[in-house]
């Protein structure tokens, strides 16, 4: 009893600690350790987990099912044993590490009902509530005392995460919101003129993030919320009245905060002209533009390895050679790599990387939309437009938000579908 209560409270202290994920250095006598607050968590779950497992789980037949999730890891691992590259690009797999733990943990650990996840949604909230107070809180001291008068905008503002992660936690945050809005959630204890100020605050930081792709999800989720409320005959005076207030705090931002309005315009630019012509050799390229310059080079790539991929790690080498036999000395020096995460499976594992990852986005998008699974299809939205700007299973934060709330939703979604 006393392990499942533990292995319980390791796992909302996860999801408290994805939004305040952090990176710290401590020096001990001559040494230097770096240490990664959520990887000492997920070890932690994992040990108490595989102690105080349930094993008798892997007698049901759609265990299986939930199972195929791990493929996300599986797949790299058994490519760079073909490749004879395991030690050569472990460090790869270590980042990705959650993709295969968490699924199994939280199979084996966590008797999963609709109580405990939605107790799950619950603390993630309140840890994306704390995180941006913290930074709200060390941003103006930097702006007032500091005089720094960029410490409230981008990555500045953003103290524990690169600004377009933390920008995407808190759009799901304002989903979920949104959803509790229409559909009161019980276990929250959230009324609704608190949750309409918990949105409006989410808003306002996500703006001052300076994240196009927050920017672009924050308006989509909106425009969803209006859609769906109108639908089920909700929307009335105080929603308009909410609406007007998210569109006058974009405008506003946008017109006196000059970091925030220099992002804007170049979004702006970007969309308005020809951004796919680009000189070779050139020193500088926007980030829009650069994007669009590193799909085109993976694109090219996978053109020759369309089968089987280049394989984890090694994609990176062969997207180098090309930055530099194209004269793109700024790609090269940044090692970029394909900042599309559905580019960078098709180019790591060929066709079968590319089609797992396409299966757990969007062809779980139309069935989470066919079931009315909302919050399932809210996050499955949220992963789709993310993944292409960024390669988001390249790094910590990306991989532990994805491999938590896939694993959470497609469990529950195959517990409710598939017998």
């Amino acid at each position: 009893m006393v392990n499942k209560k533990l292995n319980r409270f390791l796992f909302y202290g996860i999801a408290f600690f994805i939004p305040l994920l952090k990176t710290f250095q401590i020096q001990l006598f001559d040494n230097t350790y770096i240490i990664k607050s959520m990887g000492v968590i997920i070890i932690l779950f994992t040990i108490s987990g595989i102690i105080a497992g349930n094993y008798s789980v892997f007698k049901k037949k759609n265990v299986w099912i939930k199972l195929t999730t791990v493929l996300l890891w599986l797949i790299p691992i058994f490519h760079l044993l073909f490749l004879n590259s395991v030690n050569t690009y472990w460090y790869k797999l270590e980042v990705k590490l959650s993709l295969i733990f968490i699924p199994i943990i939280v199979l084996i650990a966590i008797e999963f009902k609709k109580e405990i996840f939605y107790t799950f949604l619950k603390v993630f909230i309140i840890g994306g509530i704390v995180a941006v107070i913290i930074c709200l809180i060390i941003s103006i001291y930097n702006f007032y005392f500091l005089e720094n008068i960029k410490a409230i905008t981008y990555q500045n503002l953003s103290y524990f995460h690169h600004p377009s992660y933390f920008a995407m936690y808190l759009n799901f945050i304002v989903g979920i919101l949104y959803y509790h809005s229409i559909n009161p959630i019980k276990s929250f204890n959230i009324n609704r003129p608190l949750t309409y100020i918990l949105i409006l605050l989410l808003t306002f930081f996500i703006i001052l993030l300076s994240s196009r792709t927050g920017w672009v999800s924050n308006i989509l989720i909106t425009t969803l919320f209006v859609i769906y409320s109108i639908k089920r005959k909700s929307f009335n005076k105080i929603n308009f009245g909410f609406l007007l207030a998210i569109i006058l705090s974009f405008l506003i931002i946008f017109k006196t905060v000059p970091s925030v309005k220099s992002r804007s315009n170049s979004l702006i630019n970007y969309i308005s002209h020809n951004i796919f012509e680009t000189e070779k050799g050139s020193s500088y390229f926007s980030s829009s533009a650069t994007r669009i310059i590193v799909w085109k080079c993976s694109l090219e790539l996978i053109n020759q390895k369309i089968i089987f991929g280049y394989g984890e790690g090694l994609s990176g080498v062969e997207l180098n050679k090309l930055y530099k036999n194209k004269d793109y000395k700024q790609l090269e020096n940044k090692n970029l790599n394909s900042h599309n995460q559905f580019l960078q499976c098709f180019l790591d594992h060929g066709l079968i990387g590319g089609c797992i990852i396409i299966f757990f986005t969007i062809i779980m998008l139309f069935k989470s939309l066919k079931t009315k699974d909302y919050l399932y299809s809210l996050f499955l939205i949220l992963i789709t437009i993310n993944f292409l700007t960024e390669s988001m299973l390249e790094t910590q934060s990306g991989v532990v938000f994805f491999a938590v709330f896939n694993t959470l939703f497609f469990f529950q979604w195959v517990d409710k579908n598939i017998s």
